[in-house]
């Protein structure tokens, strides 16, 4: 296995977004669910600062990926997220932040490391001084992977949009 930092994209694209489905989706995924999830990603990867690192096994199958980007003004989840913060806060975390948007790895690979192997390559070099990342609040096993990170809790218990899980906000100061 090996992680691989990406700027490009369109190779990868169909299979990150088929393991993104197999890692939060269900049986009930369709088609069209994947291509929502492929137009996220592609849309996301214009944005500034993109970095997307996979990792993969032996025979070239991609079993887990980070990717993120520079948080800037307007962006539609960080409006949301300034929404729930004042602004020493958002002065703190959202003035030279890079937003971990995904990471995933397969079920299969799940407890092997990982998830820290693509988040610790997905934060490695960059140059903004915090990052942050949401999750649901009855994620624990994504919340207790964050927490080992180094990640604090920022906001508890946020719901940023309608018909949408519940959310913790954290963030991580990138050079201390």
């Amino acid at each position: 296995m090996f992680v691989e930092e990406k700027n490009k994209l369109e190779e990868d694209i169909v299979a990150i977004s088929c393991l993104y489905r197999e890692a939060f989706g269900d049986d009930e995924y369709t088609e069209k669910d994947l291509n929502i999830i492929q137009k996220r990603i592609e849309k996301h990867s214009k944005y500034q600062g993109f970095k997307l690192v996979k990792c993969v096994n032996d025979v070239n199958d991609v079993i887990g990926f980070a990717y993120g980007y520079t948080s800037s003004v307007g962006q539609f989840y960080r409006s949301l997220l300034e929404l729930h913060l004042n602004e020493e806060e958002k002065n703190k975390w959202l003035s030279d932040c890079f937003e971990v948007v995904e990471l995933a790895v397969s079920p299969t690979y799940r407890r092997k490391g990982i998830g820290t192997e693509v988040h610790d390559n997905l934060l490695t070099g960059l140059s903004h001084e915090t990052a942050i990342l949401t999750t649901q609040i009855d994620n624990y096993k994504a919340r207790s992977l964050y927490m080992k990170m180094g990640w604090r809790t920022i906001k508890e218990a946020l719901d940023l949009m309608v018909r949408a899980p519940t959310m913790t906000l954290y963030g991580k100061h990138l050079h201390n």
